[in-house]
């Protein structure tokens, strides 16, 4: 690997025979601003593209490509106590105030474990912004094929409360402000266990609802689907 230094700009080329691989460029644009330019991160858990640019002021505009990530080895190194398994993938933008930004993204994790959940596929259009975290409509899934049993779906819509600075953690408890999700399910008895083993605390509202697999609630008819 090698890294240059040239007129504000940082730029770093890996080899070819190398493992872990870094490459692209970091301009410097003065008064605390920098731009990205084709930056590629390959290590033997992860993979993933960045581009965008860091304004002075602290304003973001990113793009990030997340292609595969190892989710055991990335709770590990991050020193989480959760038990989890599987390969993330997740392109990302990331806009706005870098203290308040807003995140939009595309979340894949196929064949993995949360605690003692375990599943075949994750997918979700997310979107994050002044704190909370919107699971879309018909864009949030959970699937996993039971031998004996076939196929299970969860879906949820709603609000998650997802503060990123302390800040908003003190505003989120003062004003306690919580889950506010409904989900419907394909077989509700196994997926209402599911769900209150991931938490160790809930606080808020959460509506379950079942249904036929693979058919979409009708949104009609329920009176406690969260407002948007």
């Amino acid at each position: 690997n090698s890294v240059s230094y040239r007129d504000g700009r940082l730029t770093a080329v890996s080899g070819q025979e190398s493992a872990s691989k870094i490459s692209g460029t970091v301009n410097f644009a003065g008064a605390g601003g920098l731009k990205f330019d084709n930056v590629k991160i390959s290590l033997p858990d992860l993979e993933m593209d960045a581009g965008g640019e860091y304004k002075a002021g602290g304003r973001l505009n990113m793009l990030i490509n997340i292609k595969q990530l190892d989710l055991n080895s990335f709770g590990e190194m991050a020193g989480l106590k959760k038990k989890m398994k599987g390969t993330l993938s997740c392109p990302l933008k990331v806009t706005g105030a870098s203290d308040s930004p807003v995140i939009t993204a595309s979340l894949k994790i196929a064949d993995g474990y949360y605690e003692t959940v375990n599943f075949d596929l994750i997918m979700a259009e997310l979107e994050v912004k002044d704190g909370m975290l919107r699971l879309a409509k018909d864009k949030v899934f959970l699937k996993k094929r039971i031998e004996g049993m076939g196929d299970y779906r969860l879906e949820a819509v709603g609000l998650v409360p997802f503060p990123l600075t302390e800040e908003m953690r003190k505003k989120f408890k003062e004003n306690m402000k919580g889950l506010n999700v409904f989900v419907t399910a394909g077989n509700s008895d196994l997926c209402i266990a599911m769900l209150l083993g991931w938490f160790e605390k809930l606080q808020g509202r959460l509506k379950m609802a079942s249904l036929p697999l693979y058919e979409q609630p009708d949104r009609k008819a329920s009176e406690e689907e969260p407002s948007k």
